[in-house]
């Protein structure tokens, strides 16, 4: 059904001129945008009725849709651009050549070009992909808003009554129905947030979405993160009702509208970290900063081995996400006395035998002194054995480790190769380059920590060879954070670095003013440039719900970073826990005098990151560093905006709306 205007006698059909002319009974002016194409698809295509007074409501809508619409439209044309780019590469021996700074008159082994050239070639046909599923995203965007009601980021009941019995109790454990209910979220909240205006991140990936483009800060001169930056962000997430306990608002979505917040109601724990990640950008000399929504463990379907690759495609990164192989295999070595004591018990029995042979009976004196003999060499054997059958269980356990944190170590190197290749060939062919977190994220990335014997709150002691990348309970992919980076890159066509990231509760009361801000997360805390941490408030946590006030401070990881290069000829020793990046991690975690440390919102008193954790963080941390991923070139801020084909609306000094 077609847009209708509504008054006290009748119901007609808007077509251009009549819409103008109801305009113009409210205001002379109608803003330049309302013609066009675009006017007319929205009249056909979209499904409301408007009151006879209703003229700013259809202007507001009408305004929504025009400007998601032209942001969809600008992204596929930039995506299309560069997708022709990337077609039309030449991959040949000069550019492996050059790839690897090697001379013309230098002999590369057939082993060597074989593989850089794989590796360049499968960057061509990931990168094609990549602009492939970006642009089908967003033309499947652009059909939803261009068909159906104006207003359809409502949850129907049928939705509801739906929900509600997949996850009641008796389908499944807690922790299944919880992952029900964080499945069952992924297409209320996309459609929520469509409705609003966002552009959210392609299906098969974590839910992330860039904030509209009214929302978009000019900070050209201005300290924008010294100021205002946490008000703005905290009036965003008021604004589209983004965190909260009503029924309105998005992580609460899918509960019960009566009785809420009761019980352990799996619906009221699917978002556990919702957070709005500030990209920075260049646009003709301007400073654009753009936010962008992310929201931990929200997908569509549960996680696979095509998930990652897809994520990782996306963010511009090698989609190789295979563990290098572990050579070693376990050997146990039996004390040297557990076989003399074997065979000495294996003899007596064969003595007791003979004597038995001879006629001499079992309860004679002879035959008893030999069973008492063998009774001893029993005891000795049997205690040997016991206390190898202890060394050996002690032993498999160290090499369990030693597999494991050995595995990631050599992961780490073998994907570190793979990403510098292709980020040189990026720099030499002026392709998208992944962010600096991104790369972090990937390198480090383990789904699962494949041993029993690792545990989030055991330090490993330096003495154990590899890297412990169970800091947490999840791994580098699963945060609100790197869902944010991914539709950020998708839209843009370029990796994005986060300024600064701000983290919010989602699973926990909100109170009435909404904003309730959360500890960064071990993972993000590791692999961000900065982010916003909370701090010891006065009232604690009821006083900070009542009032809205919650003390913060900005927590920079690039602040504390070594500004020269640390070099392993001078000294740098990643797995020295007195080195000078886990000395800068510390001191960036502790947080400042001032707000008496960081520390979690659960109760405003628990340091945020434990001894053992910063311990974590800082040796992986130290990793990046030895690795080369820490340089200041890699980070991907004020990166130009839509760089394959500018919009012409950017090409001037500010936006244009």
């Amino acid at each position: 059904m077609p847009v209708q205007l509504e008054d006290q006698t009748r119901t007609v059909t808007l077509d251009p001129e009549s819409l103008l002319e109801w305009l113009r009974t409210a205001s002379t002016e109608v803003p330049k945008h309302v013609n066009g194409q675009r006017l007319s698809d929205f009249l056909k295509r979209r499904d409301k009725t408007y009151g006879d007074c209703q003229q700013d409501v259809f202007l507001a809508d009408f305004a929504r849709f025009h400007r998601t619409c032209r942001s969809i439209e600008d992204a596929i044309e930039n995506l299309k651009a560069y997708g022709l780019r990337v077609s039309q590469l030449q991959i040949d021996d000069k550019l492996a050549y050059d790839v690897l700074k090697v001379g013309k008159g230098y002999a590369l082994s057939k082993d060597v070009l074989g593989f850089t050239l794989k590796t360049l070639r499968d960057m061509q046909a990931t990168e094609l992909q990549y602009a492939e599923e970006a642009i089908a995203s967003l033309c499947e965007q652009m059909d939803w808003h261009l068909t159906g009601p104006v207003d359809k980021g409502e949850v129907s009941k049928d939705v509801r009554k739906t929900v509600k019995a997949n996850t009641a109790t008796g389908k499944g454990t807690s922790a299944q129905l919880k992952d029900l209910a964080k499945l069952a979220y992924y297409e209320p909240i996309r459609n929520r947030l469509m409705n609003h205006g966002f552009i959210v991140s392609p299906r098969g990936t974590a839910l992330g979405a860039v904030f509209p483009e009214k929302d978009w800060v000019d900070g050209t001169g201005v300290p924008f993160f010294d100021t205002t930056a946490k008000q703005t962000t905290d009036a965003l997430m008021k604004k589209y009702e983004l965190l909260g306990d009503t029924p309105e608002a998005l992580t609460r979505l899918l509960m019960p509208r009566k009785k809420r917040m009761e019980g352990e109601d799996p619906l009221a724990s699917a978002v556990g970290c919702i957070c709005v990640s500030w990209t920075r950008h260049e646009r003709n000399g301007k400073t654009l900063y753009i936010p962008v929504l992310g929201l931990s463990g929200v997908t569509e379907q549960k996680p696979n081995l095509g998930f990652f690759e897809k994520t990782c495609r996306h963010l511009g990164l090698p989609t190789s996400l295979s563990l290098e192989p572990y050579a070693q295999r376990f050997e146990f070595t039996a004390h040297e006395d557990v076989g003399p004591a074997s065979r000495a018990v294996r003899d007596k029995v064969t003595e007791m035998s003979e004597l038995e042979k001879t006629g001499v009976k079992k309860d004679s004196e002879a035959y008893l002194a030999l069973k008492k003999e063998k009774e001893v060499l029993d005891k000795r054997k049997k205690e040997l054995m016991e206390a190898d059958g202890i060394r050996r269980v002690a032993e498999q356990t160290q090499f369990d480790i030693e597999k494991v944190l050995v595995t990631n170590y050599e992961t780490m190197l073998q994907r570190t190769n793979l990403c510098a290749i292709q980020y040189r060939a990026r720099e030499l062919l002026r392709l998208r380059k992944p962010s600096r977190q991104a790369l972090m994220s990937y390198v480090s990335f383990r789904e699962s920590k494949d041993s029993k014997h690792l545990e989030a709150a055991l330090l490993q002691p330096r003495t154990t060879p590899g890297v412990d990348l169970w800091i947490c309970f999840w791994h580098s992919f699963n945060c609100a954070e790197p869902a944010a980076l991914i539709c950020a890159s998708s839209y843009f066509g370029d990796g994005c670095d986060v300024e600064v990231c701000f983290p919010y509760e989602g699973l926990s009361d909100a109170g009435p003013f909404s904003n309730r801000p959360k500890e960064t997360c071990p993972w993000c805390a590791t692999v961000e440039l900065g982010f916003r941490s909370v701090t010891k408030n006065t009232g604690g946590v009821d006083g900070s719900l009542s009032s809205g006030s919650w003390l913060t401070e900005l927590t920079l990881n690039t602040g504390s970073e070594p500004k020269k290069k640390l070099s392993l000829r001078g000294g740098f020793d990643a797995f020295d826990d007195n080195n000078a990046i886990m000395q800068s991690t510390s001191h960036t975690l502790g947080g400042s005098q001032q707000g008496g440390g960081l520390v979690r919102n659960k109760d405003l008193d628990e340091e945020a990151y434990g001894a053992v954790v910063k311990t974590k963080i800082g040796r992986v941390r130290s990793m990046y560093y030895l690795l080369g991923l820490m340089d200041p070139k890699v980070v991907a801020l004020d990166r130009p905006l839509f760089p394959w084909q500018t919009p012409a609306r950017f090409k001037f000094k500010g936006l244009k709306d």
